[in-house]
């Protein structure tokens, strides 16, 4: 899979930028394509002067969204399955990976919350990683 997202990237390969989370704030990812591969993971490190304290959601959707919907709330288009938080909190400053079976929607993308006393430095970095079944 080659490189997904955009204003805040979230790859699958190398140079992995990292996301602001600055605070108790909400920020989402742009789309990505889900429609490859079997199997699905998540890599995350989160980074700040302080501690973090940041929640990762998955969402899906069906089709692809506007311009007009990345980056922000889309209610109407993305939903976050039931019980698919990818990590309830990360609060501390090593990397950490979770595989996730999505259910079967075309497209992604994360939904990031700072959580109580997330720092304002926070910043996190995520990569896809996906197995192709041969």
């Amino acid at each position: 899979m080659s490189r997904i997202g955009g204003v805040f990237p979230v790859t699958s390969k190398t140079n992995v930028s990292a996301i602001p989370v600055a605070g108790e704030v909400t920020v989402y990812t742009r789309s990505f394509d889900l429609r490859k591969g079997g199997y699905f993971g998540v890599w995350a490190l989160a980074s700040s002067a302080g501690t973090p304290n940041i929640k990762i959601e998955l969402e899906l959707a069906p089709t692809a969204p506007t311009e007009a919907q990345e980056g922000v709330a889309a209610t109407t288009l993305f939903a976050i399955k039931e019980s698919d938080v990818i990590f309830a909190a990360i609060n501390d400053k090593v990397a950490h990976v979770v595989a996730s079976a999505p259910v079967p929607m075309s497209f992604g993308r994360y939904k990031l919350t700072g959580l109580t006393a997330n720092p304002a430095d926070a910043t996190i970095q995520i990569k896809n990683f996906q197995q192709d079944e041969v």
